[in-house]
């Protein structure tokens, strides 16, 4: 009786592999074949329970016959050599950047040996990693070395960064009601601005020195800061403009994201008037 050999595993490209089989009788002969079992038309090997194959450039087919003394001839089943294919790196992370970030994470497959990454086809120094971050536009690919010491380069992977601009321009909103009483507290509320992720600052001066609003240095009352995009306002502000002309102040709305604030631009702002005296709180 035979058995069947032993489907070894995968071998290398140009590599070869043994078969072996296992058979019980007296006076035993084998003869190899290459193809599947009951193919005749390929004979190999020598008369052995065992068989090493010439180098190998494609998976291949092999089986065995076992004829003894007594009895009929036995056939094994097939027994498939694969051959390991070239490697053909793939490369998987963001095509494009989300603002406010600035870059993207590539990545391939892990377990290899000597990888380089490239831009636009010229490699990327100390790129030499499984995984990338990419921060300019380009084509990236990357190589590597598999575990049968085949080189294999990845097929071109565009990337787009793109420009993170900071939030547009807020409107202040609705006309502030007029109040009386400089210690009359009031709500200030604005549009909800969707990229102002990191939220708004609200500024208040004459209208002589919008533009000197975002200035730190100049402003020293920025009323109020909330932390995202959906605070549009904030409670409690009260003002004593009564020393200014026309005795009332303005007001004006920024929004932040990771670039940035937005820029003052030529805002609009509107005017809160009072009565009575008092000193900024």
């Amino acid at each position: 009786a035979a058995g069947s050999p032993e489907d070894p595993t995968a071998v290398c490209l140009g590599s070869t592999a043994t078969l072996t089989v296992s058979a019980t009788g007296t006076g035993l002969s084998y003869q190899w074949y290459r193809g599947t079992a009951s193919d005749e038309s390929s004979p190999v090997g020598t008369d052995s329970d065992s068989y090493s194959t010439t180098a190998l450039t494609s998976t291949t087919a092999y089986w065995v016959r076992v004829t003894g003394t007594c009895g009929s001839p036995a056939d094994s089943r097939t027994a498939t050599v694969m051959v390991a294919p070239l490697p053909v790196p793939t490369i998987s992370g963001g095509t494009s950047n989300t603002c406010p970030g600035t870059s993207v994470q590539l990545s391939t497959e892990a377990g290899k040996v000597n990888y380089q990454w490239s831009i636009g086809g010229s490699p990327i120094e100390g790129a030499t990693a499984n995984s990338y971050t990419a921060a300019t536009s380009g084509t990236y690919a990357v190589s590597y070395v598999d575990s049968c010491g085949e080189l294999g380069t990845s097929e071109g992977y565009p990337v787009a960064i793109l420009a993170c601009l900071p939030p547009p321009e807020t409107a202040p909103g609705g006309t502030i009601a007029t109040a009386q009483s400089w210690s009359g507290k009031q709500t200030v509320t604005w549009p909800v601005n969707n990229e102002a992720t990191l939220g708004y600052h609200l500024y208040r001066g004459v209208k002589a020195d919008l533009p000197n609003l975002l200035n730190s240095t100049t402003d020293s009352c920025t009323r109020a800061t909330t932390p995202d995009a959906t605070s549009n306002s904030t409670a409690g502000i009260s003002e004593d403009p009564s020393s200014v002309a026309g005795r009332f102040y303005w007001y004006l709305v920024t929004g932040l994201n990771g670039t940035g604030e937005g820029s003052a631009g030529n805002a609009t702002a509107d005017s809160r008037i009072v009565n009575s005296t008092g000193a900024c709180p």
